[in-house]
C-alpha cells in the first residue's frame, strides 16, 4: 500500500512550490487612470472578472497604486462611501509586490 500521508503524497505529486513565478498561469491585470471613479473600479473588476483589484497607472504606465479586493470590502462595505470619490482616497500606494524570478514558496 502506498504511503497516503501528506509528506509521502508530495514526494510523489509535482508541486509548484519551487516553480518560478513566471511560470504560473496569470491575466492581464485591470488598470485604471488616476481619478477614476470607486464605482468605475468596482465595475472593471466585475466585467472582466480578472481578479480581484485594480491597478492604477498614469499616462507613463507607472503604478501609482492598487485598488485592492481589502481596501474594497474594509472600507466599503458596511460603510457610507461615496462611489463617485476617486480611487486616489481608497488605493494602496505602496503595495508589496513579488518579482516573477522568485518561486512560488
Amino acid at each position: 500500500m502506498s504511503d497516503l500521508s501528506e509528506r509521502g503524497v508530495a514526494t510523489r505529486v509535482p508541486t509548484l512550490i519551487d516553480a518560478r513565478l513566471k511560470v504560473v498561469s496569470r491575466n492581464a491585470p485591470v488598470t485604471v487612470p488616476p481619478g477614476t471613479t470607486l464605482a468605475d473600479c468596482i465595475r472593471a473588476i466585475q466585467q472582466t472578472g480578472t481578479g480581484d483589484s485594480v491597478f492604477v497607472t498614469g499616462p507613463d504606465r507607472r503604478l501609482a497604486g492598487v485598488l485592492t479586493e481589502r481596501d474594497i470590502f474594509a472600507r466599503l462595505v458596511g460603510g457610507d462611501v461615496d462611489l463617485g470619490r476617486p480611487v486616489e482616497t481608497l488605493m494602496t500606494t505602496q503595495p508589496q509586490h513579488l518579482h516573477l524570478d522568485e518561486t512560488v514558496q
